[in-house]
């Protein structure tokens, strides 16, 4: 597994992926995109976000193949702008066939001299039983691998 440029990995397997990013703008920037319908919808592909505790959460991640055409369901849990955001998060296939429990997405935004720093957890994966393993490889892969936490830099993060 390789890390990201500027992520930092602070996973606890098998149960929780982790990851922690510094971003060149104060948390007012990084909350515009995580703590708004507009934000979310370009970030994560949320069709629905309604940015309240309780509100709906629906994300389209679909892709290209059977295996990766999903969507997300889940329920704002925390929401203390602009530094807490928790929501449910629960896999459906296009065969209407889910993992067998809900997980949980906490993003935490704090202010730190000329930025913020970004830390993602996506944690309750053992509650997926045999599906944990997977779905620790492929959160892993997603935040920890992969730019989205750099998307929330000004620009999207584009060099």
């Amino acid at each position: 597994m390789e890390l990201y440029p500027g992520n930092e990995d602070l996973s606890a397997p098998p149960g929780t992926v982790r990851v922690a990013r510094r971003i060149n703008a104060g948390p007012e920037h990084v909350w515009r995109i995580i703590g708004t319908a507009e934000g979310m919808a370009q970030w994560l592909g949320a069709a629905v976000f309604q940015p309240r505790i309780d509100g709906r959460v629906l994300l389209d991640t679909s892709g290209a193949t059977r295996d990766d055409r999903i969507v997300v369901v889940g329920r704002v849990l925390e929401y203390e702008p602009p530094g807490e955001l928790r929501f449910s998060w629960r896999q459906l296939y296009e065969d209407f066939s889910s993992w067998p429990a809900y997980t949980e997405l906490r993003l935490t935004v704090t202010a730190q001299p000329g930025g913020s720093r970004i830390e993602l957890s996506h944690s309750g994966l053992e509650r997926l039983g045999q599906f944990s393993e997977q779905a620790y490889r492929v959160y892993h892969h997603c935040w920890v691998e992969t730019r989205y936490l750099e998307r929330l830099e000004p620009g999207g993060g584009k060099r």
